[in-house]
């Protein structure tokens, strides 16, 4: 008998069995775990998609009505793409304000929170708790933290802007941004972003000419650019303004984005100390002589003037903001010709324009604009016979379907005209001998409309 107790023999062939049960059953857990974490990582990439695509649909369309209800509804979409629909113990629930964590608000300020929850199976954890399926949950939260990385876009896809240039725009050809001439132009702190699908989209024509920027990126191509490095066949950006009520002539006078009376008559001139004040703070409106044309001399701008004239305004003298409320300008009426100067200056005038900086004015940031359907050119003409254009100005231009017509004569104007801004144009015609763009959204983060939607949290 004690023999038998001694005998040894099938003692490996016991373990072998406990230890492969005891490896089944970790291997068993570590499959459940491993699709548990498998589900988190995709239910957080919905997650993910659904606060991010909200926060891009109400930072494009924050204006309309219904706009938080359809950005969640956009948000929810998001995630069905991404493979999690609510129904069958899943939920998805997009919503604005955010509600727990750093960006918990009471209103809904652009931050929009997604929390998703999905039942998954278990196998091993189902055996030992009866459970046969486990709930995983993911949370992201998405809003507007931070300034756009480009403060000049290009938006029109098909340019028209002549090889040759310095004739002024609509003139024929296929570029959407024309570099003229011995050229020096600068957005070193900044992009540039190009929507012309042309393989001379960008052009740079001239001798000895250089651009440089923190990037440049165009959906087309460029000619001439060797140097500077940049990327072609990008993806067009949508207009990041787009959401902005700008009034226009026409316009049937809805209440989110009305257009006041506007009053006719000729030129407003003050004297250089004794300027003549247009405006109140609020919105003004003229629409000029009997051909439309307005010329303000000597102004100081006070809220938001509005050219409702099928001429051109023409500036002269000193022309001011008010240092309270700031000021914006907006070229109303509906343009369908491209070479049609909308906006130009007389020799010698002198900027001194500053964009409203109060959050509760509906153009901050925003010191020229003009709406989606005027295609005329708005022109700063650095460089007269008699004179230069000199001062500072500081905000966005806003021309979605218009020209820039940067013009001075061949000439170097530097101690000209300082320009602190950020471009959303339809396209650029450059002839300047030297420029310098200083991003005014870079300088002014909080008073910037042109921001960057990215995840938060």
């Amino acid at each position: 008998m004690m023999k038998l107790f001694r005998e040894e023999e099938g003692q490996t062939l016991v373990f072998i069995a406990l230890c492969t049960t005891a490896l089944l059953g970790f291997l068993a857990l570590a499959v459940d775990v491993g699709m548990l974490f498998r589900a988190r990582r995709n239910l957080q990439i919905a997650a993910d998609g659904a606060a991010t695509a909200a926060a891009l649909d109400y930072y494009y369309n924050s204006m309309n009505t219904g706009a938080v209800a359809a950005a969640n509804g956009v948000g929810a979409a998001a995630a069905t793409l991404n493979g999690v629909t609510a129904g069958n113990g899943t939920t998805v629930d997009v919503h604005c304000p955010v509600v727990n964590g750093a960006y918990k608000s009471s209103t809904c300020n652009g931050y929009f929170e997604a929390v998703l929850s999905q039942p998954n199976p278990t196998f091993v954890m189902g055996m030992i708790t009866g459970i046969g399926s486990t709930n995983v949950a993911a949370r992201a939260v998405a809003g507007t933290p931070y300034v756009s990385s480009y403060c000049i876009y290009v938006l029109n896809p098909n340019g028209n802007l002549k090889a040759g240039g310095g004739n002024g725009p609509g003139t024929g050809g296929t570029s959407s941004m024309w570099l003229q001439g011995s050229f020096t132009v600068k957005a070193n702190k900044c992009g540039i972003v190009d929507n012309g699908t042309a393989s001379n989209a960008l052009d740079l024509n001239g001798n000895g000419g250089t651009l440089s920027a923190g990037s440049i990126a165009v959906v087309g191509g460029c000619s001439g650019c060797n140097p500077p490095a940049y990327t072609s066949g990008v993806a067009p950006v949508t207009n990041p303004l787009k959401k902005l009520c700008v009034p226009y002539t026409g316009n049937p006078n809805d209440s989110s984005c009305p257009m006041p009376t506007c009053s006719s008559g000729g030129p407003a001139a003050g004297t250089a100390s004794n300027p003549t004040v247009v405006g109140n703070g609020g919105s003004v409106c003229y629409t000029g002589d009997s051909n439309g044309n307005l010329t303000l001399s000597n102004v100081k701008l006070n809220g938001t003037f509005i050219f409702n004239g099928k001429g051109t305004l023409t500036f002269g003298g000193n022309v001011t903001s008010d240092a309270t409320n700031g000021s914006t300008i907006d070229l109303a009426y509906p343009q369908t010709d491209y070479s049609k100067v909308v906006m130009t200056e007389n020799s010698g005038t002198v900027f001194n324009l500053s964009a409203p900086t109060a959050s509760t004015s509906p153009y901050q940031g925003v010191v020229l604009m003009a709406p989606t359907n005027n295609y005329g050119a708005a022109e700063f003409d650095f460089g007269h016979s008699n004179g230069d254009l000199t001062g500072t100005v500081n905000g966005i231009f806003y021309l979605p379907s218009g020209t820039l017509f940067l013009h001075d004569s061949g000439g170097d104007h530097s101690g000209g005209l300082t320009l602190n801004t950020d471009l959303i144009v339809g396209q650029i015609d450059d002839v300047t001998a030297s420029l310098t763009i200083n991003s005014y959204s870079t300088s002014n983060p909080t008073a910037t409309p042109l921001l960057a939607v990215a995840l938060v949290e």
